[in-house]
């Protein structure tokens, strides 16, 4: 990449331009550009970014504003897909039980879960954007990576999904629509099990950063939702379906939370002063 800065003056590890010894290890908070050996006062030969930025605590209110925003804008995309999913549900249910339901409403139904699923996803992956200062010493294993290869799988199953159900609307052989509906069930399987894989590997990335804002409220609820919500959606299913509902709730409220602090440093360059975030102490 082009640069109009000239490669950086070697400097001698005595200098008073250089960092602490355990603070040298840096990457560029713009272009992860590995920052060792480069004067404190000089800027980052990739990208032109003061080098003395990249070298601040390394919490969300010092990260990339392009990063805080792709991390804004990903929640934005999820919250309001989880919203909307809720509300069609409601109305969904109320058609079935008041006109019955028709192959033309499950095509109808099975397109807006399709294009819900799609922004819900595009969410996701905006919201495990890399951070640049961080990428370069995060493992292949993280939380981020992982729910960056489910997003990609569930768009898959979504949409194998829904040409399953569409095949079997359509179909007249017997033999055929076995077959749909087979691999619509086995589809629907593995879509739940991407989904439970999706939703713990959001629990854990917002709770690495929750430890960068820093806001101890979400880090407990992130520990104690790993077990508390799955057992709301699962057997809390039995009670007239509220279990899902108040889990769907309660994740919604989570993830606000990290949107709220988020929305509060782009504006004001602190986190939001909400009630339980306390800094850690440990």
């Amino acid at each position: 990449m082009d640069t109009p800065f000239p490669p950086a003056t070697p400097v001698s590890p005595d200098s008073p331009d250089l960092p602490p010894p355990d603070l040298r290890d840096r990457y560029c908070i713009q272009c992860a550009y590995h920052l060792a050996g480069l004067p404190i006062t000089g800027p980052c030969p990739e990208c032109g970014t003061p080098v003395e930025l990249s070298f601040r605590e390394p919490t969300l209110a010092n990260a990339s504003p392009v990063y805080l925003d792709a991390l804004k804008s990903g929640l934005t995309l999820v919250l309001n897909s989880i919203l909307v999913t809720v509300a069609i549900s409601i109305i969904a249910l109320i058609l079935v039980f008041s006109i019955g339901p028709s192959p033309a409403f499950n095509i109808i139904a099975e397109i807006f879960v399709l294009a819900l699923s799609a922004v819900g996803l595009l969410g996701y992956w905006l919201f495990t954007q890399p951070d640049p200062s961080q990428v370069a010493l995060e493992k292949t294993s993280s939380a981020r990576a992982i729910v960056r290869i489910t997003v990609i799988t569930g768009a898959a199953l979504a949409a194998l999904s829904f040409m399953a159900t569409l095949a079997g609307s359509t179909l007249s052989s017997p033999n055929a629509l076995a077959i749909a509906s087979g691999l619509s069930g086995i589809f629907s399987i593995v879509e739940f099990v991407t989904a439970a894989v999706l939703f713990f590997g959001v629990l854990r990335y917002s709770r690495w950063l929750a430890t960068r804002i820093p806001d101890e409220f979400l880090l407990t609820r992130s520990k104690r939702y790993m077990w508390l919500l799955p057992l709301l959606y699962t057997v809390g299913a039995l009670a007239l379906f509220l279990g899902p509902l108040i889990a769907l709730v309660l994740y919604w409220n989570f993830l606000n939370r990290l949107r709220t602090h988020i929305r509060s440093i782009i504006a004001s360059g602190l986190p939001a002063n909400l009630k339980g975030r306390a800094r850690l102490s440990t």
